[in-house]
């Protein structure tokens, strides 16, 4: 099920996070290259969690950052699920930022995991940081449009793609995949 919540924090929280992210001393990680359709682009992005198994030896990374960027989102969400998510759960979480197409891009069609449990069930949330008009699609469903503080769930192993904005500078995408 694909659920879609404008305004998911209060604006102190959501500010609190927006303000540490695009700080000058928050650090941004160029990767290259992102595949958009047969195009290359290149994206910054930020690994909060990264939890993975790799030949039976789990892989975990954590950000210094964590606390202060999924601390609120992990209790509004617990709200949410009307379930508690403890940062143990979280699987994988990711800050995206996009720069500006002079065209609409859209990457072929993924899931943001690809090597967890299947047995353990999980979703994917992304919370837009700012509004501009990229996008994001799920594979045979709806458009959800990127709008600040706009919080976008639905089961992890939902094929998905998304899409470059054309009208700001830039795009900024934070995505969680937790344990539920």
């Amino acid at each position: 099920m694909v659920q879609v919540i404008n305004n998911f924090l209060n604006n102190e929280k959501f500010y609190s996070i927006y303000k540490t992210i695009t700080d000058v001393n928050f650090p941004w990680y160029l990767q290259q290259p992102i595949v958009f359709s047969g195009e290359s682009e290149k994206q910054f992005t930020h690994n909060l969690v990264s939890r993975q198994e790799e030949s039976g030896n789990e892989k975990n990374q954590t950000s210094f950052w964590v606390t202060p960027i999924l601390s609120p989102l992990l209790q509004q969400l617990a709200k949410v699920n009307e379930k508690k998510i403890s940062d143990t759960d979280v699987i994988r979480a990711k800050l995206s930022l996009t720069h500006r197409t002079h065209k609409t891009i859209e990457t072929k069609p993924h899931t943001d995991v690809s090597k967890i449990n299947l047995n353990e069930i999980s979703e994917t949330a992304m919370l837009y940081m700012n509004t501009n008009n990229g996008y994001t699609k799920i594979v045979g469903g709806e458009k959800i449009e990127s709008v600040q503080n706009r919080l976008l769930i639905f089961p992890t192993d939902t094929s998905h793609f998304e899409a470059t904005n054309t009208d700001i500078d830039h795009r900024i995408v934070l995505k969680l995949v937790y344990k539920i």
